[in-house]
């Protein structure tokens, strides 16, 4: 079994304690997923045969590609590769950058935000790991609303 690791660099702004390579510009981003996908292409033959278990969209911000984008890098890795019984699709995601028809995108797609998602009654719960003033990480939850 195997997994890919999808890495997005663009980011609104730039964070401290941050050691991934991101840019605070999306100045690239229009082009970005189609290079990413002829990549995917080239590399097809890497993994040689193996199932894929896990897709990791990284960064950066991923949660920045435009509607549509994590769909159809999903699709084209789909149609090089062979998934696992049931794949997990895991993308980091920005809480300022969700709404409620991201949120059921991702959901839609089998995409596991790095927050948990719960559902009850068309009321989306969002638990999320959130970096306060002093640094700390807490765990927060705030309902998403229609």
């Amino acid at each position: 079994m195997a997994g890919i690791y999808i890495h997005i660099p663009f980011c609104k702004k730039k964070c401290h304690y941050c050691n991934f390579f991101s840019q605070a510009s999306v100045k690239y981003q229009d082009v970005f997923a189609g290079i990413l996908i002829k990549e995917l292409l080239l590399q097809k033959d890497y993994l040689e045969g193996e199932k894929i278990r896990t897709i990791y969209f990284g960064g950066g911000t991923p949660s920045l590609l435009k509607e549509g984008e994590v769909e159809k890098i999903i699709g084209n890795i789909s149609s090089l590769h062979v998934f696992s019984s049931n794949p997990e699709i895991t993308i980091e995601v920005n809480p300022d950058d969700l709404t409620l028809a991201k949120l059921k995108k991702y959901r839609d797609q089998r995409s596991k935000p790095i927050m948990q998602i719960a559902e009850k009654d068309g009321i989306f719960l969002v638990f999320v790991i959130r970096v306060f003033r002093n640094q700390r990480l807490r765990f927060v939850s705030a309902p998403v609303v229609r």
